[in-house]
């Protein structure tokens, strides 16, 4: 019995030494994942469209996702069309506020989805190809 005893102090130095080396590991899990925002979508409505306060008129957007201040906004900007203003043309942008909820994946397509109201399609959530968030409108 007295012979097994003799390795209890190296084997508690081996489990120390293992411990200390998946450690890491299991905090590195347990760090926050960072968002990635800031992609560029194009999306296509047929009719008008309501996000948030605004009606979109049927044509094509190019949306990114905005950060001013500390306020989150989708900003939806006319791909297919301007608009003349006495300082010139200019792109029509649009933009809605929204709350960021953090995903476990990277979005692999862009993806909107609406909901029927009041005759209108309206828009309540977005994922954009590259993200890892989901952009809920209001």
């Amino acid at each position: 019995m007295k012979k097994h005893l003799r390795f209890l102090p190296l084997l508690a130095t081996l489990t120390s030494l293992l411990l200390l080396q998946i450690g890491p590991l299991a905090t590195a899990k347990e760090q926050e994942r960072p968002m990635i925002v800031g992609k560029k979508g194009v999306v296509t409505f047929y009719t008008e469209t309501k996000v948030g306060d605004l009606v979109l008129k049927p044509g094509i957007y190019r949306v990114q996702h905005r950060t001013i201040d500390s306020e989150h906004f989708m900003e939806f900007t006319r791909a297919d069309t301007y608009e003349y203003y006495p300082e010139g043309y200019t792109w029509h942008i649009k933009k809605a506020k929204c709350v960021l909820e953090l995903l476990e994946n990277t979005v692999s397509q862009t993806v909107v989805l609406s909901v029927k109201e009041d005759g209108f399609d309206r828009i309540i959530r977005i994922k954009l190809k590259g993200e890892n968030v989901v952009h809920h409108l209001f």
